[in-house]
């Protein structure tokens, strides 16, 4: 195999991205309007409000996730919004962080971390803008269970 493309397979595979990717990904046009609807998402997370979830979703979007059993589980802003009822305002003990911001006109993706002393969420959240404003319009996420490292 030719080193150039021997290079080239690495790169891919360690996920490095090539330079210009790596260029274009630390700029990002609407960084601080969308790092603003993440804020508003990672209060409602830590203080179980769901107003400011309801602020940083679209009415209609999604969350995903893969069921221990394998099978995909899906849930309303209505029935993720009605887990929060018992503890509405109560904080939550973690560490909640966004690692990652891509944006490409008006669609941005963002990965969040969420450190809880039993388990560890990684959400990717889909972002439009739409009407001039930036909305999560999905989510899909996993859990690990062990907590903090």
């Amino acid at each position: 195999m030719p080193l150039h493309r021997l290079v080239l397979a690495l790169v891919l595979v360690a996920g490095i991205p090539p330079q210009g990717a790596r260029a274009q990904s630390a700029t990002i046009p609407d960084s601080a309007a969308i790092s603003a609807v993440i804020d508003v998402y990672l209060h409602g997370l830590q203080f179980n409000d769901t107003l400011s979830l309801q602020r940083a979703f679209w009415p209609a979007a999604r969350l995903l996730w893969v069921r221990r059993d394998g099978t995909l589980g899906e849930l309303t802003q209505a029935q993720w919004y009605a887990g929060f009822r018992g503890h509405a305002g109560e904080e939550e003990a973690g560490t909640l962080r966004m690692t990652a911001l891509a944006q490409t006109r008006d669609a941005a993706s963002a990965t969040i971390v969420e450190d809880y002393a039993r388990s560890r969420y990684t959400d990717y959240v889909s972002l439009l803008r739409i009407g001039g404003r930036w909305w999560i319009v999905n989510k899909i996420y996993t859990v690990e269970s062990g907590g903090r490292p």
